[in-house]
């Protein structure tokens, strides 16, 4: 209660501070006044007593009298205009504040003026984009062509002007190749190399329909919004240069179940890319593009060519299912992320040559009907080629498998080379099925490797062949040629069937010796491993064994 009454007096004191001092100013003053006329009254009174008769002395006594009165009316001068200067000081500073408080409120008055007009101009532009966003649509739904052209531009101009409504803008395009559509003479899906995949070369190439101008232009505006500006041809930019009104930046890009025709998108910048189940005719560019999220082309259709060179995927790229009929090329391609191919179907050229593949690759089941080429191709994390199909040529020469490598189960029609493959972690050919020419000459198989079950119907060749780990060749079938000349490491080959049709070239210390259920030859290792077996001489004679059909040699029965 004490300490409430005395901050209650404090307050008061404060609040009145200016009036006490001037009242204390006031009352200082007449006090003076009163002590100056007492004095002078009680001196001139007692005059004759204090100087006498003597004039001179009182003389002395006014002139005293006199200055005593001027001193104190002189201090009581200088209280006053020091009280003068506080007020007039004080007085100044709250002139001063109030200036500032009433300038503050100008401040916030025009503030609140300038916002209620930004707010009245943007519900003005919102209003006014949202009349030609209208406008716009209902143009594309109009049955001419001519009016869908011109409500594409519409919206290519308000994004130009507005870049708060790009991504949207894109996603009504997109939208709008998701419609179904049917040429009216289908594109034959045949495009040349290096040709222009927005102009097809041919009439027998091109629909001839107005709609097609339409679709045309919708995807040659997205592509060319999403293209990043290039100094020169043969530069590739490594950052993305600021948006203007040409290039607006990496964008979402949502065209599931689209028929596209001769869709170019190279050197483009797609944040998501959703393509799944559409239909690419005429030709598909994506060189050089750049994937920043997932890209998804499960059970897309590429009728023609389809190029994906230098393209690089930082997320999932997903092309499961997919069905390629003219050539793909994915040379140089970066997959930061998993890329799945479960299953997809390659009828022309697969190329992959010099490919990275960071994360998870998955090419189980997939068929390649063409030339499949996986040159210096490089993956670093699980490889499945699981059941994958092999018509023509698979090359993976010169290519490396950091993590596991699976081919079991894999058929290899045409060629198949591994020449200088180098294999880090395991490498599984079970049950894998070479009916061409299958080269290993100088692979490297640093990890285990196993070949149980594989059959191969033509040459075999591991010649110079590096075995670091434990390698497997368990109830394998050779039918043909097999070369082991010159490998090094760790081999067990003891239920390894081979036919001794040729010549064959086999390991120092192995043996060829009649199957025991049929009319093939069984490789049989006299001694267990190759790590205890015998240094071969310089000799190329004393390196290899020769046996044949037609002039067996001790170490080989004939049936």
């Amino acid at each position: 209660m004490k300490r409430a009454v005395v901050g209650s007096w404090r307050w008061c004191v404060r609040r009145r501070k200016p009036l006490l001092l001037t009242v204390g100013v006031m009352v200082a003053t007449a006090g003076g006044v009163f002590a100056i006329v007492r004095v002078a009254m009680l001196l001139w009174g007692n005059l004759d007593k204090m100087a006498g008769e003597d004039e001179r002395a009182q003389i002395t006594a006014v002139s005293i009298l006199v200055s005593v009165i001027f001193g104190i009316g002189g201090l009581i001068t200088l209280v006053l205009l020091i009280h003068r200067q506080v007020y007039q000081a004080r007085h100044q500073r709250h002139l001063e504040k109030v200036a500032a408080d009433n300038l503050e409120d100008a401040k916030d008055r025009l503030d609140q003026a300038r916002d209620v007009a930004a707010d009245t101009r943007h519900d003005a532009a919102e209003k006014r984009i949202t009349e030609l966003y209208m406008k716009a649509a209902d143009q594309l739904g109009h049955a001419s062509a001519a009016v869908r052209l011109a409500g594409l531009y519409a919206l290519d101009r308000l994004g130009r002007e507005h870049p708060a409504h790009r991504q949207v803008i894109i996603d009504v395009w997109c939208s709008y190749l998701r419609m179904p559509y049917t040429p009216t003479t289908p594109a034959t899906g045949i495009v040349p190399i290096g040709a222009d995949l927005t102009s097809p070369t041919t009439p027998a190439q091109r629909p001839h329909d107005d709609e097609y101008e339409v679709r045309l232009t919708a995807q040659t505006l997205i592509a060319d919004h999403i293209r990043a500006p290039r100094t020169h041809d043969s530069e590739r930019d490594t950052a993305l240069p600021k948006p203007d009104s040409n290039f607006w930046g990496s964008a979402r890009i949502n065209l599931t179940g689209a028929h596209l025709i001769g869709l170019n998108f190279d050197h483009c910048h797609l944040t998501d890319a959703r393509f799944d189940k559409a239909t690419f005719t005429g030709g598909a560019g994506f060189d050089e593009a750049s994937f920043a999220g997932g890209a998804w082309f499960d059970k897309a259709s590429f009728a023609g060519y389809a190029g994906f060179r230098e393209a690089t995927f930082t997320g999932y790229a997903g092309f499961s299912e997919a069905s390629f009929a003219g050539s793909a090329w994915f040379d140089k391609a970066s997959f930061a992320g998993a890329a799945g191919f479960r299953e997809a179907s390659f009828a022309g050229v697969a190329g992959f040559d010099k490919a990275r593949f960071t994360g998870y690759a998955g090419f189980d089941k997939a068929r390649f009907t063409g030339v499949a080429g996986f040159r210096e191709a490089t993956f670093t994390g699980y490889a499945g080629f699981r059941e994958a199909t092999f018509t023509g040529v698979a090359g993976f020469r010169e290519a490396t498998f950091t993590g596991g490598a699976w081919f079991r189960e894999a058929t290899f029609t045409g060629y198949a080379g591994f020449c200088e493959a180098r294999f880090t972690g395991g490498a599984w050919f079970d049950e894998a099925t070479f009916t061409g020419y299958a080269e290993f000459r100088e692979a490297t198989f640093t990890g285990d490797t196993w070949f149980r079950a594989a059959t191969f119907t033509d040459f075999a060749v591991f010649n110079v062949a590096i075995f670091t780990g434990d390698a497997g060749f368990d109830k394998a079938t050779f039918r043909h040629v097999v070369l082991f000349g010159g490998v090094a490491g760790s081999i067990t080959l003891g239920d390894a069937r081979i036919q001794l049709v040729y010549p064959h070239a086999l390991p120092w210390g192995w043996r060829a010796a009649a199957a025991d259920d049929g009319p093939g030859r069984r490789l049989m290792p006299t001694l267990r491993a190759a790590r205890t077996r015998r240094k071969p001489r310089r000799t190329h004679k004393a390196r290899y064994r020769t046996c044949s059909t037609s002039r067996p040699r001790a170490v080989a029965t004939t049936s």
